[in-house]
């Protein structure tokens, strides 16, 4: 009997101890919102260790910050300053990128997948695009179905989906009608 993998477990674990992290990034703190350019200067940062070679290898957006002669893959020992994302969703992109998984706590709390969402097509981070849709997809209720409609039309989702196959048309028109269902419902 072989033991069970652990490999992305021992990614998370590497991740969060920060042993031999070479790079360092100052997000918004989960307390301050990131709603426009007035709260990004007020805003307070905290800071996140990461590795620079898995983050390269697992994404194009980092490998071109961090070696592509942009100011950051210049700075040494600064860290780099990333306005506009909170802590929670940094550190959710970081455990996918070094685990290509989601935790449970992420996968359930829909705001934060939301988020996600748009720091993945940010990133460039196609699969976590995908991944995020289908939770989004599962998530929808009666009481998130308007605040749904508005993400989906708002930041393209509907569109990306339907962009990849003919069945994925069959979801697109789903979450369509779930969503008008929802929001036709009576008590």
């Amino acid at each position: 009997v072989f033991p069970t993998l652990d490999f992305g477990e021992d990614m998370i674990r590497l991740l969060k101890c920060s042993w031999f992290s070479d790079v360092e990034f100052e997000v918004i703190a989960d307390s301050h919102s990131v709603e426009g350019e007035a709260a990004n200067l007020k805003a307070e940062y905290v800071r996140v260790k990461a590795h620079k070679s898995i983050l390269i290898a697992r994404s194009e957006r980092f490998k071109a910050l961090l070696l592509g002669g942009m100011s950051e893959s210049t700075q040494g020992t600064k860290p780099i300053v990333l306005h506009g994302i909170r802590e929670s969703v940094f550190k959710a992109l970081l455990i996918y990128l070094y685990s290509d998984n989601l935790l449970t706590e992420i996968r359930n709390d829909y705001q934060l997948i939301m988020e996600l969402y748009v720091a993945a097509n940010e990133y460039t981070l196609s699969r976590l695009i995908r991944l995020c849709e289908g939770i989004l997809l599962n998530l929808l209720q009666i009481e998130n179905a308007a605040e749904f409609l508005e993400f989906a039309q708002e930041y393209g989702m509907a569109d990306t989906i339907s962009n990849q196959r003919d069945t994925s048309q069959k979801v697109v028109n789903c979450f369509r009608r779930q969503c008008r269902v929802c929001l036709e419902y009576e008590d």
